[in-house]
């Protein structure tokens, strides 16, 4: 049989790179690194930050022979934003289409495209005045 049993999938599903088994709630050195980043904003003021986040939970079963209604949550809302830089929200977003848009027409591809259009006429900006 070609199908992967639900017990086996989940297997499969546990069995992640070394980095993204280390991640969990309040890992120590994911605070070390925010606190690096908030020294280095404060340092370079035209540094910039942009969060997205996703509403939607991650379907399993679009990657994994799961069932059917086997969901998960990645990124919940309340802990998404980093507390410094701009946030977004994006709807009907889940954690895998949120950073893979099918088309340039999606919000996700756009909030990203017009922050780094944003940063770089900024960046041009500052070098036209002279303050690169």
């Amino acid at each position: 049989a070609d199908v992967v049993p639900p017990g086996l999938a989940l297997q499969r599903l546990a069995r992640v790179s070394p980095a993204v088994a280390q991640l969990r709630t309040n890992l120590p050195e994911a605070s070390v690194l925010n606190a690096k980043l908030r020294e280095r904003l404060k340092a370079d003021p035209h540094m910039r930050v942009l969060s997205l986040v996703e509403t939607e939970p991650l379907n399993l079963r679009d990657y994994f022979d799961v069932g059917r209604f086997l969901t998960m949550d990645i990124v919940k809302i309340h802990s998404a934003y980093p507390g410094f830089g701009e946030f977004s929200v994006l709807k009907a977003y889940d954690h895998v289409n949120i950073v893979k848009p099918a088309v340039r027409t999606e919000s996700s591809y756009k909030a990203t495209a017009n922050f780094v259009k944003e940063r770089l006429a900024e960046a041009l900006e500052d070098a036209d005045a002279g303050l690169d």
